[in-house]
This record gives structure tokens, C-alpha cells and sequence, in this order.
């Protein structure tokens, strides 16, 4: 039962995050000097990088590492495409899992759920 009950709380974590994904994919507009062409070409490999991390709270360890593998490949090619330093995609790895990782603890703040988690 106990079981059940934390999988639900983590879905419902989830589904918020999924639920901000296009806005929390669009927040970066500003902050660094992309040209507009740039920019636009980023927001869905972001926007997919969120639903990793999102859908990762509630999945399996092993499908998750899987599926950020293959999105590591399609970033790859598009850095490349764009002609854009690996750091780029660095960066904006570690900005979405820290901006994730506080969504998942304001979340669980509001639902009284003690998380001892750690986002890798």
C-alpha cells in the first residue's frame, strides 16, 4: 500500500513538471546571447530534456539512463548543426536538473512528503 501511495505522490510530481515544460523550456530566453534561429532550435530539445527528467521521478533507473542516452546523441547532433560548444549543452543539462530538483522540492514541501532523493 505504502507503495502505491508514494507512486502516486511521485506522479503527481511529475505531471507538475510536465505541466510547466513548455514555460520552464522558454525561461532561458534571456539568459544567454543566442541569435533568435538559435534559440528556436533549442527550446525542443530542451522541452525534452525536461519530460526525461520528469518522467524519470516515476520510471524505471534503467529506461530513464536509456533514454537520456539517446537524447545525449540528438544533442549532440544538433550542437553540431548549430555549431555550438559542448559547454552549451552542459550547461543547459545542469540549469533544467536544478531548476527540476527545486520544483520537486517545492512540491513535495506542499504535500508534507519527506523526499531523501539525489538528482545525479
Amino acid at each position: 500500500m505504502e507503495d502505491v501511495l508514494l507512486n502516486k505522490k511521485l506522479q503527481q510530481i511529475t505531471a507538475v513538471i510536465l505541466h510547466k515544460k513548455e514555460e520552464l523550456a522558454e525561461q532561458k530566453r534571456h539568459y544567454h546571447f543566442y541569435n533568435h534561429d538559435v534559440y528556436v532550435q533549442l527550446v525542443p530539445w530542451r522541452i525534452k530534456l525536461i519530460n526525461i527528467y520528469a518522467e524519470s521521478i516515476s520510471s524505471d533507473e534503467e529506461l530513464t539512463f536509456q533514454i537520456l542516452e539517446k537524447w545525449g546523441m540528438e544533442v549532440a547532433n544538433v550542437l553540431i548543426n548549430l555549431q555550438l560548444p559542448l559547454d552549451i549543452a552542459l550547461e543547459e543539462i545542469s540549469y533544467y536538473r536544478n531548476i527540476i530538483g527545486e520544483i520537486i522540492t517545492e512540491e513535495a514541501k506542499k504535500k508534507s512528503f519527506l523526499l531523501i532523493c539525489s538528482l545525479k
